[in-house]
């Protein structure tokens, strides 16, 4: 008993540790979500101020102000002097443009970002917590696996299940990629036309090429460490509730690390690479990512209602097999598709 105080001692303070670095991680995100965005566009003002300033003439007693002559055009306060009326300059009467802004355009379309060299701590900082995400899921992915995964009849059951779900999504993946290529070169022409731009067509067009790439991966692992969660924490509910309750919170910790980590990794890597026009590609990462996990969702649910149906007709009904018999292929299916 005394030999086996000390480990508890160490164990408690572990997880002691774990948590009070958990909390600073979460304060710190929400810190940085907080005043992130102030101490952005304050530094970008306070920049484009200094430019403005810079640039302004300096005044001299000899220097009046002119009249405008008859026929002459008057520039507005939100229309500058020798600008005749350009497309989409025309603002609504009350709204004003503040110094070194563009004028907000209505219809959702993208618009350039004001980016300086005060816009890279906040990009490094991301990118860090991108890679913090993906070790800490990969840590909770080791820590998962090397749990007891049970007796041998309960891992051949995982098995079973482990295999299926990796064929389905490699089916998926198959059936997918000439689907992407065709939107990719969709995106491409698209984009090309409208921005009348070769650099930002092909920026849209690799975007959603990377976001589908990016939410497969993060399908991969999640189903990954699902299959293997599960007969787990199922292994461990014989004995401690608490223990497999942890087990299934890391397991499924491993999925949302991921999907967070890989999605601040492209984002942040897009606005590296096209600064003020980032928001012009970020289209394209979006509605990737978007695409492939509506088909893994929506192909997962149609997969496991389908085995469903033929676990019923044919494993109770005419084989007489009872319902979640491992021995009913359909059975092993079913389950495939509830890990989707």
């Amino acid at each position: 008993m005394s030999s086996q105080l000390p480990s508890k001692q160490r164990s408690r303070m572990k997880k002691k540790l774990h948590t009070w670095f958990l909390g600073f991680l979460v304060l710190a995100f929400a810190g940085m979500i907080i005043g992130g965005p102030k101490l952005f566009t304050g530094q970008a003002h306070a920049q484009n101020a200094r430019v403005q300033i810079a640039q302004q003439p300096e005044a001299t007693p000899d220097t009046a102000p002119s009249t405008p002559e008859a026929g002459e055009p008057t520039a507005t306060p939100n229309q500058p002097a020798g600008d005749e009326g350009l497309p989409g300059d025309e603002l609504p009467a009350g709204q004003q443009v503040a110094p070194g802004e563009a004028p907000a355009h209505e219809g959702g379309e993208a618009v350039l970002l004001p980016f300086g060299p005060a816009a890279w701590l906040p990009l490094i900082i991301v990118l860090l917590a991108a890679f913090v995400a993906l070790g800490f899921g990969a840590y909770w992915w080791q820590k998962t696996v090397a749990q007891d995964p049970g007796s041998e009849r309960m891992q051949g059951v995982a098995t079973a299940i482990q295999e299926g779900a990796m064929a389905y999504l490699a089916r998926q993946v198959k059936t997918m990629i000439p689907l992407v290529i065709i939107i990719g070169l969709g995106l491409f022409f698209l984009y090309r036309a409208q921005y009348e731009s070769l650099v930002l067509g092909s920026g849209v067009a690799i975007a959603f090429i990377l976001g589908v790439t990016a939410s497969y991966l993060a399908g991969y692992v999640g189903m990954g460490v699902a299959v293997r969660g599960n007969v787990r924490v199922a292994n461990a509910a014989l004995s401690s509730f608490k223990n497999s309750l942890e087990i299934a919170f890391q397991a499924g910790a491993v999925s949302g690390m991921f999907t967070v980590g890989l999605g601040l990794l492209g984002a942040t890597i897009t606005f590296m690479i096209f600064q003020q026009q980032a928001m012009f590609v970020l289209i394209g990462f979006g509605f990737g990512g978007s695409l492939a996990a509506l088909f893994m969702r929506v192909g997962g649910g149609i997969f496991t209602k389908a085995a469903d149906v033929g676990a019923d007709l044919v494993g109770k009904v005419e084989a007489g097999i009872p319902e979640d018999d491992p021995r009913n292929p359909a059975v092993i299916a079913d389950n495939v598709g509830d890990n989707v």
